[in-house]
This record gives structure tokens, C-alpha cells and sequence, in this order.
């Protein structure tokens, strides 16, 4: 049976302003799909999804995988920008499916893949649409910029203590102060006006009395920080002077007088702002110890990534001892509110870390588990695989010995050699559909088992890293130790000894640390 995917995507400005809509599109494939036989065996949405790239687009990456399953052998589209406005995507995916013998059909265009000629003219396609998204995008741009130019609101419902809203009697979209949301902005700068409090005494304090974010989150440092720089508070908008948001060097800002009521006065700004520039110096490392488990330990409580803190001491002989920790990075940003701080001192953790590191190294049966291990998941995912291959080869056998019947049935004077030769021409197709599935799904089959690991090379690769981690900086240190730790978890009571490591990468997500102790138990 031919089978034919059929794939929509539409963004909200696409539906309203081309008609594009997802209801639209299926009528049309599913009545393309009636008039040339093709069974539907799926239907792809992506509704309210960019074409810019392939991110974010679930449903396109879900008919992809199944493409190299073999489960369609077309794929049915209302045009290709619907497919892929980046045309880098788009040869990609026509790639992709034509590997996979799975052929790309557009209602509203004529294309060949299979021809040099119609892969070119799928190219100069894909150009098109690319650059009518290029031009969408510089048209908004400019738009944009010249309404900001001109004091118009900009910035929708992002900015806490106005609402963007549309006047009921013109329909032109404008911008209105929310009260109580005012309330708040105004005592956050009067707050950082009298120079007592900073960034996270006035996030901790918002917290701990309830108060939220325009999006309803908890405050936290950055938060508070992008209050008290935003203009839009004096009646201004931003736009930006440059087209060049890759080049940051060549990227400005600018402010505009807005046609919007401002919530801050002038003297409190103007206060406020002298306040953060007496406060404001250039980043000094004071601290130069490093600290490799930053976001890789986890907070025993609310599952965030820990970061460094440090505390100053004071000695019996007058000197001052430093003392490093890893602390909950929810606290840490948004205070009291989000989480504890659940500190950990930070050489103890490491202690318990490379000795873990040194015992997985000296034991040959840990790193043997460990390959089991990993040979499990991958047998797991192989498994699948395999019995879609044994089902793909028992069809095969069968319509083998449909096709032997027929030709006894025919011998017998049951059926005419006319009726004879349609029947084993359609057997015929699918048999060489289904032959093509089952070596696609043979050839993942291998792919699988090439991916043995071998025990020597996890040894190995766990020795090499050790020794980079002894002289690499910070940053080094957290990239190799991210090839094979997903994360290190400890219980409420933050015992050390308690704590687990999970692996990622070849080691996927395996714990460790269990195997470890099965070992030494053993």
C-alpha cells in the first residue's frame, strides 16, 4: 500500500493574512491523497510555529524519524515554504527523505528530486521562500523601529506596571497604567533610592511578601535590575539603531519620547540612577579558587543547579580564613522565597568526586559493569528495531507465497493471464516497498551495533580526564567533567557520602555511584 504523510505548518500572522489555515491545507492534501490512492497513514501539525528553522517544530521532527522507519513512502505538502523557509533546512530534509526512499510532493509546485534539473528548481525554491521570510522580517524591523521613533508602545504586555490594550471606540492598540502593578515599580525605586538596600535585599523582600513578576515568577536579581534600568518608566521607548543584531559591535539602542504615561518622576529616576552608578565598578575575581561542580551538583531541595559563594572567617591570630561553598542558585537569585540556601562545602564535595573518579579508574569490574550497562540501553533500543525487521520479513514471506499461488491459480485456468500479470505486478511493488523498509531498518540495526564500547576506552577516558582536570581552568574543568557526569544529587541532609553521580553521554545517565557500592559490597 502506498502510504503518505501529510504534513501543515502555519504561524498566527500566516493564517490571518494568507489564508494558510491548518483546516485549509488537510482538505486539500487528504483530497489529493482521495484522487491518487495514497492511504493516509499520518498527519504533522506544527500550528503557531516559525518555518525559520527546524527547532521547536515537534511534529516535523516526529514525521523525520518515521521517515527512517519506512512507515510513508511520500510526503505530501501545500507548498514547501510550509516545509521550511531556511533553505539550508530545507535541502536537508529533502536529503533526509530521498535516503530514505520517501518521495516530497507540493500541491502548488512541480518539482523532480530525482532529476538534477528538479533539484535545482527546488533550490531556487527554497531561495525564494527564504528570502520572502528575510524580507517579512526586515519589513517588521524597520516597522518596528520607525513607530518606537515616533513614541509608539512597543513592548506589549512584557513591562510590569502597564497593559497593552486596544481603545474600544477607535480599535487603535495603546498602553495604560495598571495601578497596583504601578504601586509595586514605584516602591522598588524608592527602595534602591535610599541607598540601604541592593539588588537581592529588595528581590528577597518582594518574595518573601508575596509579590510577582508580569509573568506571575518569582522575582530575582536580573529582575529587579531590568526595572530599574528600563526607561520605559520615564515615558520613553526603545528601538534599536542598527539592523545588525549579529554584530554586536555595530548594534545601538536608542530611546524615544513615548506617547505612554510615565510611573516614575523625574527626581526619584534621576536619584536612582546616580545610586547605581556610585554602586557600579568593573567585575574583579577576587576569588581565584575554582570551582568545577558549578551546575553539575544539584540542589537537594528544589533540583537547581548549584553555584560558588564564599565566606570570610575571622582567625584567633587576626588573619582572615576564607571558606568556599556550593549554594542553591534558586536561592541565590530569588532569596528566601524560591529555596535555601543548602550549602556545601565546596573541597568536600570535590574530595568525595575525584576519589570516586580514582575508584572507578582502579576497579577493571566497575568499568565492566558500567560497558553492561550501557550495552543494556543500547540492546534496549536495538530490541524495537529488530522485531520491526523480523515482522517486515515475515510480510515479505508471505506475499512470496501469494505470488507462488497465483501462478498454481493460473495454471488451475482460475484467473486469465491478463489478471494474472496485474496481480503479480501490485505484489511486486510492495514487495520491493517492504524490502526497502526492511533494509532501512536493517541498516539502523547496524549503526546500533557499531556503537559498542569497550571497556579500556571508558578506563581510558576517565584517566585522561582526571589528569586535564589537575592543571585546566574553571571552564575546562566543567566541559570535561559535562562528558560523562549529567549530575550529582545529594539526600535532604546534604551528607556527602550520600550523594549520588549520574553519567551522561556514552554512560547515559547510569548510576554510578550504585554500581560502585555493589561492587565494593561484592
Amino acid at each position: 500500500m502506498n502510504r503518505a504523510a501529510l504534513y501543515c505548518r502555519v504561524s498566527t500572522e500566516e493564517q490571518a493574512k494568507y489564508g494558510f489555515s491548518i483546516d485549509a491545507q488537510l482538505e486539500a492534501l487528504r483530497s489529493y491523497c482521495s484522487t491518487n490512492r495514497l492511504h493516509v497513514y499520518k498527519t504533522y501539525v506544527d500550528a503557531g510555529v516559525s518555518g525559520k528553522s527546524i527547532q521547536g517544530r515537534n511534529q516535523l521532527k516526529m514525521m523525520l524519524e518515521d521517515a527512517k522507519l519506512g512507515s510513508f513512502q511520500h510526503v505530501i505538502i501545500w507548498r514547501l515554504s510550509r516545509l521550511s523557509r531556511s533553505l539550508p533546512d530545507l535541502l536537508e530534509i529533502v536529503d533526509l527523505l530521498s535516503n530514505h526512499s520517501v518521495a516530497l510532493i507540493s500541491l502548488t509546485e512541480q518539482f523532480d528530486t530525482h532529476t538534477t534539473l528538479g533539484r535545482f528548481t527546488l533550490q531556487m525554491m527554497g531561495a525564494a521562500a527564504q528570502l520572502e521570510r528575510d524580507q517579512i522580517v526586515e519589513n517588521a524591523s524597520l516597522g518596528a523601529v520607525h513607530k518606537a521613533k515616533q513614541g509608539k508602545w512597543n513592548c506589549g504586555n512584557n513591562v510590569l506596571g502597564y497593559r497593552w490594550t486596544r481603545n474600544p471606540q477607535t480599535g487603535d492598540s495603546c498602553v495604560e497604567i495598571v495601578p497596583k502593578e504601578a504601586e509595586l515599580v514605584l516602591r522598588i525605586f524608592e527602595l534602591y533610592a535610599t541607598g540601604d538596600y541592593g539588588y537581592k535585599a529588595i528581590t528577597n523582600r518582594l518574595n518573601m511578601e508575596g509579590h510577582r513578576t508580569k509573568r506571575g515568577y518569582l522575582f530575582s536579581v536580573p529582575a529587579v535590575r531590568g526595572i530599574l534600568t528600563n526607561q520605559n518608566y520615564i515615558a520613553k521607548v526603545r528601538f534599536d539603531v542598527s539592523k545588525n543584531r549579529k554584530d554586536s559591535s555595530k548594534h545601538a539602542v536608542g530611546w524615544a519620547k513615548g506617547d505612554h504615561d510615565p510611573i516614575v518622576r523625574a527626581d526619584l529616576w534621576i536619584q536612582v540612577q546616580l545610586v547605581l552608578s556610585q554602586r557600579s565598578r568593573p567585575p574583579r575575581r577576587l576569588i581565584q579558587r575554582l570551582y568545577p561542580l558549578t551546575g553539575l551538583l544539584k540542589c537537594p531541595q528544589c533540583g537547581q543547579g548549584m553555584i560558588p559563594m564564599h565566606t570570610k572567617a575571622l582567625r584567633k591570630n587576626g588573619s582572615i580564613k576564607m571558606n568556599h561553598y556550593y549554594a542553591c542558585g534558586n536561592y541565590l537569585a530569588r532569596g528566601i522565597a524560591a529555596c535555601k540556601p543548602n550549602y556545601v562545602r565546596a573541597d568536600k564535595i570535590e574530595e568525595w568526586l575525584f576519589n570516586l573518579l580514582q575508584a572507578i579508574v582502579s576497579s577493571s569490574q566497575i568499568v565492566k559493569r558500567i560497558t553492561t550497562s550501557i550495552h543494556a540501553k543500547q540492546s534496549a533500543t536495538s530490541s524495537p528495531l529488530l522485531e520491526h525487521a523480523n515482522r517486515l520479513q515475515i510480510e515479505l514471506t508471505l506475499l512470496e507465497a501469494e505470488r507462488k499461488q497465483l501462478f498454481q491459480t493460473y495454471e488451475d485456468g482460475a484467473i486469465t493471464k491478463e489478471e494474472l500479470r496485474n496481480l503479480i505486478g501490485s505484489i511486486q511493488i510492495h514487495l520491493q516497498e517492504l524490502q526497502t523498509m526492511k533494509d532501512n531498518v536493517e541498516q539502523q540495526i547496524r549503526a546500533t551495533k557499531t556503537e559498542a564500547i569497550n571497556p579500556a576506552h571508558i578506563q581510558s577516558a576517565i584517566q585522561q580526564i582526571r589528569a586535564v582536570l589537575q592543571s585546566a581552568n574553571a571552564d575546562m574543568q566543567r566541559q570535561f567533567l559535562r562528558l560523562f557526569i549529567d549530575k550529582i544529587t545529594l539526600p535532604p541532609n546534604r551528607c556527602i557520602q550520600e550523594a549520588r553521580l549520574y553519567g551522561s553521554g556514552p554512560i547515559g545517565h547510569i548510576d554510578v555511584t550504585n554500581l560502585l557500592q555493589e561492587e565494593w559490597r561484592a
